[in-house]
């Protein structure tokens, strides 16, 4: 079965056979001069490099200190004879937290800069304009699709390739109906599908790890609560179960995953059976 939105390890991305419109090339370098300035002002906050580190090294450093409190021989003990491990910890968590702390210092005195603002209203402006070109309508589903990347095993077979530290990236779409087809969008580009290819849905009893999240409302927020979700100090998402949705297009099988805590959103325009796998998959 062809997961329609991956990328294969030869190259192809079958979802680009279904491409209904695209943005014409005049708008499309409008919306990435937009995505480079917000880029731009996202490193004045804080440069990448020192992102990163701080991200990494946060973690190894509470595990390192809360190894210590945990040690067998008693916390006090594990001081005396390897008191170098909890104060390399030591540093490694303040320097991660001291990083999240002067971002969002940073972030906060960005957010009073007028530039910032006539940013946001120019970035507006600009999706609105991706959105009418490609006749996006206002009443529309915003759904995360996860996409994947695959590699062959060594039996030739395809199997997903984990990046970094995640299986698959959300990648937020716009969902709406059009001529008896469901069309999935973002602001570049329009996918078309018959509503009649859908043909159900399989429920995944696997974790699928995330590099971040998309939601307006915060993943604390209580409409989320029953998905159970986690993240951890790398701002990763972990989602358990996902979905496969299938189809069928010119007698070839095609399926994409959906996260659980976008099934009801789906289920709003796909009318079909959600159904438990087969044992032993």
């Amino acid at each position: 079965m062809i997961n329609l939105f991956a990328e294969y390890q030869d190259g192809k991305k079958p979802m680009d056979e279904f491409i209904d419109r695209k943005l014409s090339a005049e708008t499309e370098k409008k919306y990435d001069e937009v995505h480079l300035e917000a880029e731009q002002y996202s490193k004045k906050a804080q440069p990448t490099w020192l992102a990163t580190i701080g991200t990494i090294v946060l973690p190894i450093g509470l595990l390192l200190v809360i190894g210590m409190f945990l040690a067998k021989d008693g916390f006090y003990n594990a001081l005396k004879t390897r008191g170098y491990i909890f104060y390399i910890g030591l540093a490694l968590t303040l320097f991660g937290i001291g990083t999240k702390v002067h971002k969002f210092l940073r972030t906060k005195k960005l957010e009073k800069d007028h530039g910032v603002e006539a940013l946001s209203k120019k970035a507006d402006d600009v999706l609105s304009e991706c959105y009418r070109e490609l006749n996006i309508p206002e009443e529309h589903e915003k759904i995360d699709v996860l996409f994947a990347h695959y590699k062959k095993n060594k039996k030739g077979e395809d199997r997903i390739k984990s990046i970094f530290l995640f299986t698959h990236v959300n990648m937020e779409t716009l969902w709406f109906l059009e001529d008896k087809h469901l069309c999935i969008a973002d602001p570049t580009l329009v996918l078309k599908i018959p509503l009649n290819a859908f043909k159900r849905i399989v429920r995944i009893n696997k974790k699928a790890m995330v590099p971040n999240w998309n939601k307006d409302k915060n993943i604390n927020a209580p409409e989320y609560k029953e998905y159970k979700l986690k993240t951890n100090a790398y701002g990763m998402v972990f989602v358990k179960p996902y979905y496969s949705v299938e189809l069928c297009i010119n007698d070839k099988d095609y399926h994409f995953y959906i996260p659980n805590y976008d099934l009801k959103n789906v289920l709003k325009l796909l009318d079909l059976e959600v159904i438990e796998p087969e044992k032993g998959k």
